[in-house]
């Protein structure tokens, strides 16, 4: 070949690389401009992914607040219902072998009114960290066993805790 055809070979074939590059890029542009029509609150992911240099547009930030507020109403109107049916429904004598049930459960030392304040307070001291002990490992195991996927498992504890709350508490 000489000069004249590789070069006219090499100019048609840069053609058809930018032209299509600038396909791709015009496909890309009718697809942002689709899903921004279909989904506004998508338009500053979209943004961002195209390099335009925005990094929280105003619709994301308002999809991210009536998303908080989606969820927050409900939880705080079940958590506030909840607590008036635990005063409302306990009477006096269910309160008390309620609470003793608990601390009998969590204690490791008894406190008792013929020890000293120190000791009471290293009792009570130790009692926290055995409750607080308690509830990191668990939270670790059950982490643990999410890490690991052992979905089987973490469904049957699930399932066993749900009963035991329901049914015997």
């Amino acid at each position: 070949l000489d000069n004249d055809t590789s070069s006219n070979i090499t100019n048609d074939v840069e053609e058809g690389f930018h032209s299509e590059a600038l396909n791709e890029v015009n496909e890309n542009d009718r697809g942002r401009e689709e899903a921004v029509r279909v989904n506004p609150s998508s338009a500053a992911l979209h943004e961002r992914e195209w390099g335009s240099g925005k990094e929280l547009a105003l619709e994301e930030v308002m999809y991210a607040v009536n998303s908080f507020h989606a969820i927050v109403k409900p939880v705080s109107i079940t958590m506030i219902l909840s607590a008036l049916a635990v005063q409302f429904i306990n009477t006096p004598q269910s309160r008390r072998m309620a609470q003793q049930q608990l601390t009998s459960t969590y204690t490791v030392f008894d406190i008792d009114d013929d020890s000293s304040t120190g000791e009471n307070l290293a009792r009570s001291l130790v009692n926290t960290l055995v409750i607080v002990s308690v509830i990191c490992a668990m939270t670790f195991l059950i982490v643990l066993l999410y890490k690991f996927r052992c979905m089987k498992l973490l469904l049957g504890y699930m399932i066993l805790s749900s009963t035991v709350l329901f049914f015997f508490l």
